[in-house]
């Protein structure tokens, strides 16, 4: 060989070292995300909608039309939070912040609930995933027991939110819970888990009670 040929064979080899260092690097665009920069905004969208920003006009026109509405009528709800409404898709639930008696015209959306597979996360997770899975994906690395009578990290009524009555959420059916949450506003993706299956995702207000 030589040395035209040999010079030429190292910097093949440490061309191909480098593409090859560059693709681990930047493979796993979720794992980058999570360590580069926390959890984006976009991890906390269902359907491009996000709770405090997207308006019931720019609801309908993403979802259309709900099958059907609920008021929230809980006295206490009202007198410390307001009027708002729960708007119930195939798999999904809105709740809207309705500002005076109901009016949903410039209402803002401020609670989500997801029971169906069909409906996914911006990284792709549903209903029926595991949480071996959600932790792969998010990088969350605990879960914990909902119904044990220990101090969790986030009360039940913050995870329940702000439906009362038949709407309100049974934490005794689900075993445990895991989440995450975002720098820039106090929301939460909650994923409760019957023996580490998800069975409903939730994204709260986490100024909510």
């Amino acid at each position: 060989m030589t040395k035209k040929h040999y010079v030429i064979s190292i910097f093949t080899i440490v061309i191909i070292a480098l593409l090859s260092f560059y693709y681990v690097l930047n493979n796993d665009k979720d794992v980058k995300d999570r360590k580069l920069a926390g959890y984006i905004e976009n991890d906390f969208k269902i359907k491009n909608i996000l709770i405090f920003d997207t308006k019931y006009e720019q609801l309908i026109e993403i979802l259309g039309q709900p099958l059907k509405t609920t008021n929230i009528t809980d006295e206490t709800i009202i007198s410390h939070h307001g009027y708002f409404v729960i708007l119930h898709y195939e798999g999904m639930n809105v709740t809207i912040d309705a500002g005076v008696n109901f009016d949903l015209k410039n209402g803002t959306v401020t609670e989500i609930d997801i029971t169906d597979k069909n409906i996914t996360t911006f990284r792709g997770v549903t209903v029926n995933e595991t949480f071996k899975k959600i932790k792969q994906i998010y990088g969350i690395k605990e879960k914990y027991p909902l119904n044990s009578g220990k101090e969790k990290p986030l009360a039940d009524m913050k995870i329940q939110g702000l439906k009362r009555g038949n709407e309100q959420i049974d934490l005794e059916t689900y075993t445990d819970y895991c989440y995450f949450t975002f720098d820039d506003k106090p929301i939460a993706m909650i994923f409760l888990l019957d023996n580490d299956v998800v069975k409903k995702i939730v994204v709260r207000n986490l100024t909510a009670d």
